[in-house]
């Protein structure tokens, strides 16, 4: 109902905010809104709710396809496995994962880590599962 939607924008906005959090992002990754702030302002502003939860999704996405090249090991591995899940049911969020394809691929090939190499294996038969759209971002 038209009642329920600003609180379900809410949860989203908390969800992709705590999302990013996990991933190592800061106040400046979350649009310095970061944690309860981007919950705090669908609440108080639900007519600004769509474009918080945009805005703190994208955030999200960009910071963990930074991480899935970062110099930590645990990082890479979990961010390879966030990226690939985030590319699982739908192509939706495939322009926003695309940068990501070439830390994958550089995962796949080189990474010390069997479970990175897995999670990364994953993650690129993920961004071709649901549509073409990256196939030649996949063979560069």
């Amino acid at each position: 109902s038209a009642a329920t939607t600003p609180h379900r924008r809410q949860a989203s906005a908390r969800s992709a905010a705590g999302g990013a959090a996990a991933a190592g992002a800061d106040d400046n990754d979350l649009g310095g809104g970061g944690g309860n702030g981007a919950g705090v302002s669908a609440a108080t502003q639900p007519h600004h709710a769509t474009t918080t939860t945009t805005t703190t999704t994208t955030n999200a996405l960009a910071c963990v396809v930074r991480c899935a090249a970062d110099e930590d090991a645990a990082t890479r591995k979990f961010a390879c496995f966030a990226i690939g899940n985030s590319a699982f049911h739908s192509a939706a969020l495939y322009d926003r994962l695309r940068d990501a394809v070439p830390s994958l691929v550089l995962a796949l090939r080189t990474d010390a880590d069997d479970k990175t190499r897995a999670n990364a294996a994953g993650a690129l038969g993920n961004l071709a599962r649901n549509g073409g759209g990256l196939c030649r971002d996949l063979f560069r």
